[in-house]
């Protein structure tokens, strides 16, 4: 039986794409390339299923078992939405050998989409990004419409957590054409080409 290159397409978006001859499980990988992807973090055990692509149960015991081993560790963090608070969040410990090792397996792996990703609420502005639009109403920009205002303003912030989100979620392309927009600092213009590059 043979597959079209659009059917391996869609079962890849389905099932999820791990390399041959990993020796974590798919759902530990899909956790691990979830947190990755994530720089601000997940706030929880759900969260982290709906972009990993496995069930709330899963995700928690994948998160558990994890943590033992000191992949992941659960942090507090301060954010703002509307007021600074402080919130406890899932990420990956950059700081294990374990994960150094790992590291290389997991560019190549690439989570199931959840039914959760394809929601209108995946192409909101996240809350922790709001306070770099001051001067606009935050809850209506969209990420497929707004995508080179929302990098540009994301390229001129002064918040590490915004721009690591920048880099991480926004297409390289869409950060490029924004880096070109007037008032854009020239050091931020070089890290635009620099995520290009990546």
């Amino acid at each position: 039986m043979r597959f079209s290159s659009g059917q391996v397409v869609e079962l890849s978006d389905v099932l999820g794409v791990v390399p041959a001859g990993a020796d974590r499980s798919n759902e530990e990988l899909f956790v691990l390339t979830a947190l990755l992807r994530r720089p601000l973090g997940l706030r929880s055990a759900r969260a982290v299923a709906s972009t990993a692509g496995v069930s709330p149960t899963t995700a928690a015991k994948v998160l558990d078992s994890l943590k033992e081993e000191g992949l992941v560790v659960q942090a507090e963090q301060r954010v703002v939405e509307g007021r600074p608070i402080r919130v406890r969040v899932w990420r990956v410990n950059r700081a294990s050998a374990k994960f150094g090792a790992l590291r290389p397996t997991l560019r190549l792996v690439r989570p199931p989409r959840s039914p959760c990703s394809r929601r209108s609420d995946s192409d909101r502005l996240p809350r922790q990004l709001w306070h770099n639009f001051w001067n606009a109403d935050p809850s209506k920009l969209r990420l497929s419409k707004d995508g080179a205002y929302i990098a540009g303003r994301l390229l001129n912030s002064n918040d590490p957590q915004s721009l690591a989100w920048l880099l991480a979620e926004m297409d390289p392309e869409t950060i490029v054409a924004a880096s070109r927009m007037r008032g854009v600092d020239p050091a931020r213009r070089a890290l635009a080409r620099a995520a290009q590059d990546q």
